[in-house]
This record gives C-alpha cells, sequence and structure tokens, in this order.
C-alpha cells in the first residue's frame, strides 16, 4: 500500500473517531433534556424563519415522519408552534416560538462552550490551521 493510501485510511479512521467524539461531546453538553436533533431542528427554524414540515424534511435530509414525530415532541415543550399560511390555509407552518427561542440561544452557548473547551489544548497556530483545513476540505 502506498504512504498516500495509507495516510487516506488513518486520516478516515481518525476523521470518524473525531466526529464520533463531537456528537458524544456536545450530547453531554446538551444534557438529558435536550437532543442534537432538537437543536438541529431550533437551528432550521432560527435561521430560515417558518417553514413547512417538509421544507424541513428535505433541508435535514430525514423522513416527512421524522419531521412530524420529532414536531409534535417540540410544540409539546413549547419550542415550536404550528400556523396556517397566510398565503396558503392548506399549508402548516412551523416556527421557532420565543421559549423555543432561548432553549435555542442556550444550546449554542453550550455548544461553543464545548468547543472552547476542545480546542484550548491548540495553539492560535494550529487553531488557524484547522481551520484553513476545514475549509479546505468544504471548498
Amino acid at each position: 500500500m502506498s504512504d498516500r493510501t495509507q495516510m487516506t485510511h488513518d486520516t478516515i479512521q481518525a476523521f470518524q473517531h473525531v466526529v464520533h467524539k463531537l456528537r458524544r461531546g456536545i450530547q453531554q453538553q446538551l444534557e438529558e433534556n435536550w437532543g442534537v436533533a432538537d437543536f438541529v431542528f431550533l437551528h432550521q427554524l432560527h435561521t430560515q424563519g417558518p417553514s413547512k414540515g417538509s421544507d424541513l424534511s428535505s433541508e435535514l435530509n430525514v423522513t416527512n415522519s421524522h419531521v412530524t414525530q420529532h414536531v409534535n415532541r417540540m410544540v409539546k415543550k413549547g419550542w415550536i408552534s404550528r400556523h396556517r399560511s397566510t398565503d396558503d390555509k392548506r399549508i402548516v407552518e412551523l416556527a421557532i416560538t420565543p421559549a423555543g427561542t432561548e432553549v435555542y440561544n442556550e444550546m449554542v452557548k453550550r455548544r461553543f462552550q464545548y468547543f472552547q473547551q476542545l480546542f484550548h489544548t491548540l495553539s492560535d497556530e494550529e487553531l488557524d490551521s484547522l481551520l484553513h483545513l476545514l475549509q479546505k476540505l468544504i471548498d
């Protein structure tokens, strides 16, 4: 196996470990009351504004039934509201509520604290290099 092939295998394995560690760490920061899916749904509604369930399904790459189940739970908690579209009364739009915004802001705060803690062992140069490499992968 070539050096490049071995490095690719090692990078894949390291990346998988990082993703697993991030998921576990973020979930611990969100505590038992909130899940990563809660954060994702609230983030989407917070940044995009009111949305149809089918739009959330497409954007988040999950099934409509998953959106419905999760939204029902979040409506009961008072984080999301349902209302008829003013343009087309057949359409039900989902929106983040003030209570949902409070929860979302707390989640964002805790997520940031987690990443600050995670990155504290990196020097400024290392953090800058990581940022550069991640941006390069995105492009």
